[in-house]
């Protein structure tokens, strides 16, 4: 009960600071910020209070009673107390493949800082680490661990991304332990610099080098300048080259810059040196990538014509509109057909064997992502454009990702996970206006119009396709 109220008082006091400050910069989270020193004393400090250890480091030379009584710990083997924690601490419900995103049923929809849709329930069993100390210490980086950071929709900076959790609610280790990406993006942000950018300032290529999360707090920032400290969000990192096996579970002592400047809110001194400890970055092993029905390129187009149906091809697209650049259906088949006849796309047959690289399209950017694992495709479309969508999904079984510096790369497993469900309408008048205009023009077999829909007005149905890429050493 001791260490639920502990817990519990900790989240409570987290919720109470949710207000974002963009003043608030380089804070220790106990004793200063820098909002205090610029801009005298400001009470609602976004950062003040808030701990940058977990508790388990806090309590980690208090008695843990060894529970031989508990079935959990005195019967159950340590592996299936393992499964039992993977279970409990497993997100499934975040962001479900056939779920009815709210934020990407029209691309126009949220302006920022809009909260009026509120995102689906977790049902991560976070009260399992309230029960006692020997569950907690046992299991407490899991939640992070166990789950991926899922981004709904980008916004102009992190504070007004949607997502789970939000950068401003996060302490720095837990920052650290974060290893997979979700994200939901548009077409047009996958093939054009903003996916890329995104997944630069995860700093993939440090954590991969076993860099630690400072512990501290810092202002939010997608810049891409690296000075003493590498930013990355509203945390920054520091290189420390050793293994990352190496003490992860208590943290690493550091000693940051000077701050002769800072003092605390109570008394009026100032410290010369900060010391603390700090979580090892883990490596990103997991991305999924998310196209919802309103992503693509030619969401809202009903044309017979092959160049206005759904493509996509990860040695395609810039993020221009014009069909020159961006993956039409037939340039992606025609890639799919140089792969499957053994070559690699801007390859031909003739020249010598070359690496095989992606150079300026987005499957140059998974490329740099060093300790990935699984790459996950979640794409999504209207139930009338079903089979453009299965055209797309036969294309990406031939897709191979290779890493940079890397003797691996990621390819099909072998399976296609298929769902389709009916979710709302939306807004999607554009949708409704070209399908009509295209019915008019459409006669089916039987002489009537173009097929109205299959369902209760006021919904429609989707097609989802799920198809995964596992490391996989190099040819």
């Amino acid at each position: 009960m001791q260490l639920q109220t502990r817990i519990g008082s900790q989240q409570a006091e987290n919720i109470q600071r949710a207000t974002f400050n963009n003043q608030c910069d380089d804070s220790d989270g106990a004793n200063f910020c820098e909002c205090q020193l610029l801009h005298g004393k400001i009470d609602r400090c976004m950062y003040y209070g808030r701990q940058t250890e977990p508790l388990a480091w806090i309590i980690e030379d208090e008695p843990v009673l060894r529970q031989d009584k508990s079935p959990l710990f005195a019967l159950i083997p340590t592996e299936v107390r393992d499964a039992i924690y993977a279970y409990a601490f497993t997100d499934c419900t975040s962001n479900p493949p056939d779920w009815d995103n709210p934020y990407r049923d029209n691309p126009y929809r949220r302006e920022e800082g809009d909260n009026r849709v509120d995102l689906p329930r977790s049902d991560i069993a976070v009260n399992l680490l309230c029960t006692c100390r020997a569950v907690y210490m046992e299991a407490y980086q899991l939640p992070i661990l166990l789950n991926p950071f899922n981004v709904y929709k980008f916004g102009n900076l992190p504070s007004y991304d949607i997502c789970r959790p939000r950068f401003v609610t996060l302490a720095p280790w837990q920052f650290a332990l974060i290893q997979g990406l979700d994200i939901s993006l548009q077409q047009v942000a996958l093939e054009g610099d903003k996916l890329g950018k995104y997944l630069t300032i995860w700093r993939a290529k440090e954590r991969h080098d076993g860099a630690i999360i400072a512990p501290r707090f810092y202002q939010e920032s997608r810049s891409l300048r690296p000075g003493k400290v590498i930013p990355s969000f509203n945390f920054r990192v520091l290189p420390y080259l050793r293994s990352r096996s190496s003490t992860s579970l208590h943290g690493l002592g550091v000693q940051l810059g000077v701050k002769s400047t800072f003092y605390s809110r109570n008394q009026n001194e100032s410290p010369l040196m900060q010391q603390g400890r700090a979580m090892i970055a883990r490596p990103l092993t997991h991305l999924t990538l998310r196209l919802s029905r309103t992503d693509w390129w030619t969401w809202s187009d009903h044309s017979d014509d092959p160049m206005r149906h759904l493509g996509l091809d990860p040695a395609a697209g810039d993020g221009d509109v014009g069909d020159k650049m961006r993956p039409t259906a037939p340039r992606m088949m025609q890639l799919a057909a140089e792969r499957r006849a053994g070559s690699w796309p801007g390859q031909s047959k003739s020249d010598e064997p070359l690496p095989r690289r992606y150079t300026s399209s987005w499957g140059a950017q998974i490329a740099k992502l060093p300790d990935l694992k699984t790459l996950e495709l979640v794409l999504e479309t209207f139930s009338d454009k079903k089979s453009q969508l299965d055209t797309v999904i036969d294309c990406a079984k031939t897709w191979a990702f290779p890493l940079d510096n890397q003797k691996y790369e990621l390819v099909w497993d072998g399976k296609v996970e298929m769902k389709s469900y009916q979710g709302e309408q939306g807004s999607l008048q554009t949708y409704d206006a070209t399908r009509a205009s295209h019915a008019r023009h459409v006669q089916n077999p039987t002489g009537a119009q173009g097929s109205s829909s299959q369902h209760d007005p006021g919904t429609r149905r989707y097609e989802v396709r799920i198809i995964r890429y596992r490391r996989t050493r190099s040819q």
